[in-house]
């Protein structure tokens, strides 16, 4: 199933956060010019945790919860 116009998987959404901190140096750098504990954002990157409302937000980005049909009643 792909994602409909407008929306992102969990993969983009890290991906964008990567491209992001890339582009500002370090994920350090983009941490502190938006007021974030360089930790917080590294665990978004690597999958160990969801992006906070605000890191959402810093990422021009805003959070919406989906529901999905489980696989086995497809």
């Amino acid at each position: 199933m792909s994602t409909p116009e407008g929306w992102m998987s969990w993969d983009d959404v890290r991906s964008l956060l990567k491209r992001k901190t890339r582009s500002a140096g370090s994920v350090r750098k983009w941490a502190e010019k938006h007021g974030f504990n360089e930790q917080a954002v590294a665990d978004v990157i690597d999958a160990k945790r969801l992006p906070s409302d605000a890191i959402t937000r810093a990422m021009g980005l805003e959070k919406a919860l989906l529901w999905r049909v489980p696989l086995h009643k497809r």
